[in-house]
Formats: C-alpha cells, sequence, structure tokens
C-alpha cells in the first residue's frame, strides 16, 4: 500500500487524480490540499509515503514545497503540464515527474516506481532522525521575565530564524497546554495584514518554529488541533512563567508562595520586546507580583 498526498490548486485536477488514484487499490489518499501552505503545516502530523504536486501554484510553487519536506521521508512527484520544470526535478532529486493530462496506466507505472523506492527513503529517513541529536537530560531554559530567551540543555543559546518565530513561540508560551485559534494568532502577530496573507504569514512561521525545534532538540510539541495550535513543553525544561503559574496555583502557603515569586520574577515579562500584544499579560503579570508582595 502507498499512501500518497495530493497538492494541487486546481480543483477539477486535484478531483481527476484523486478519482484515477481510487481505482488502483494499491494507492490510498492521506491527504488532499489546494493550498500548499495549508499541506506544508500539516504534512508533519499525516502518516504518508508519497506527495504528489503540481509545481504552478499561487502562494507557494511545488518546487518550494518539495524543498521544505525533502529529508521528511516522502517521496515527493512532480505533476505538472510544462516540461521546462523537469530541471527542478531533478535538481531536488525527486522521485517522478509526471506530465499532464494524467492516465491511470501512468499512475500505475508510477505506482511500481514508488514501491521499489519505498524500502530505500524509509531507511534513508530512519537514518537521518537516528544521527540527530538527542534530547539533552539537562535542562532547558526557557526565561521570560526580564530578558527574553531560551536556552538548551547544553547551555546553547537559541537563534530564532525570525522574530516573528521568536514572538510566536512567546505568546504560545503564556498560553501553553491551551489551543490557541490560528486565526487569533495572525491577528495578534500580524495585525496590519488581513486574509490569507496573514494566514500565509503564520504557516511561515510555525514551520519556523518546529525547525528550529527540531534544529536543537528542544523537548517541545506545536500540535495543529482542529483550527488551531497548542504548545506543550516536555519535562526537561525550566520556564519561568510557567513557574510563576504553577506557584501561584499549587503552592498553598504564604512563605513558600512569596520565596517561590520573588526567585522566579526578575522583571516585567518580556521587557525587552515590544510586541503589542504583550502590554496587557504585562501588566497582568506585575499585578500578580505586586498581590504577593503586598501579602508578606
Amino acid at each position: 500500500m502507498i499512501r500518497v498526498i495530493i497538492v494541487d490548486d486546481e480543483t477539477y485536477s486535484l478531483k481527476w487524480l484523486e478519482t484515477l488514484l481510487r481505482q488502483i487499490p494499491e494507492f490510498e489518499i492521506a491527504g488532499m490540499f489546494t493550498n500548499p501552505l495549508e499541506a506544508l503545516e500539516r504534512i508533519p502530523v499525516i502518516e504518508a509515503d508519497a506527495l504528489l504536486v503540481d509545481i504552478e501554484m499561487p502562494l507557494m510553487n511545488g518546487v518550494e514545497l518539495a524543498a521544505k519536506v525533502k529529508g521528511t521521508g516522502l517521496q515527493t512527484v512532480f505533476v505538472t503540464g510544462h516540461a521546462q520544470f523537469a530541471v527542478d526535478a531533478y535538481r531536488l532529486e525527486v522521485s517522478d515527474y509526471l506530465m499532464k493530462p494524467i492516465t491511470k496506466e501512468m499512475l500505475e507505472g508510477l505506482l511500481k516506481r514508488l514501491k521499489r523506492l519505498k524500502p530505500i527513503f524509509t531507511s534513508s529517513y530512519i537514518e537521518e532522525k537516528a544521527s540527530q541529536p538527542s534530547i539533552s537530560n539537562s535542562l532547558m531554559k526557557i526565561t521570560c521575565f526580564g530578558v527574553f530567551q531560551t536556552e538548551t540543555g547544553s547551555g546553547e543559546m537559541v537563534k530564532w530564524p525570525t522574530r516573528k518565530t521568536e514572538e510566536l513561540f512567546a505568546y504560545l508560551l503564556t498560553k501553553r497546554n491551551s489551543v490557541v485559534n490560528r486565526w487569533v494568532l495572525a491577528d495578534l502577530l500580524w495585525p496590519e495584514q488581513i486574509g490569507q496573507r496573514s494566514m500565509h504569514n503564520l504557516y511561515n512561521a510555525i514551520y519556523r518554529l518546529r525547525k528550529t525545534a527540531e534544529q536543537y532538540a528542544l523537548p517541545l510539541t506545536i500540535e495543529l488541533i482542529n483550527d488551531g495550535y497548542k504548545l506543550s513543553l516536555g519535562p526537561n525544561v525550566y520556564c519561568d512563567v510557567c513557574m510563576f503559574l504553577d506557584t501561584l496555583d499549587n503552592v498553598h502557603t504564604l512563605k513558600e508562595r512569596m520565596a517561590h515569586v520573588q526567585t522566579i520574577h526578575r522583571g516585567s515579562l518580556f521587557d525587552d520586546k515590544d510586541y503589542a500584544w504583550a502590554a496587557d499579560i504585562r501588566a497582568m503579570f506585575d499585578v500578580y507580583y505586586d498581590d504577593q508582595i503586598d501579602l508578606k
């Protein structure tokens, strides 16, 4: 059985490919997308063997999408009506290249090639994952009060690819273990943009955040749940804002709570950042802190 993901911005082409694939029992459709950014967002959580992708698409073309999913264990197949893109296919070492209009016979031939290559791609992916650094037993450290910074378990400072990637991480930390609607995130981080443009930026920021977590072997996950995202931190993580909230919720004696709060609170939340959305949250934490001091 070969599980495939189809990406084509033309609904007719997508449906035609779906119809043909369903006529071949050894193919199973794992996902279908007309928006390549949505496909990029969901591919990490879909169990599939191959990606069948059109090349000429808005927002992100098939060549860009193929480059971003390279190394995930997916066999990529370009499906297009333009022969000049064959060079890109060979450059990216994609598994195959199909010219439109697609026929059932073409897909039957593709099936044979994908089945032959499947063990190679699977073993290569396993070897690549095995060669990646494992999560350190030392604590990853996230400081949000005062200077906002993230350190790996080995003490290396995390360098975020863009400011918006870091800002997205910061906001999700304040909502840890909660699902945040993606439109809410898009509006908060890109208030000057509307519609698909802001969603495009969000998809890219989520992708970069996941890639950064993978690069530094950070013990965290970002899940797509229904129409939102949830950040979860692993056990080997020290996060001061998380500890602060846990202290308010779980430490019941005033003396212990005061000791914890004064140790954790080293300045205002994200004090070195100019996040527009942070003003109200920052004020809320300052009030929490002042209330504890007044109670002593």
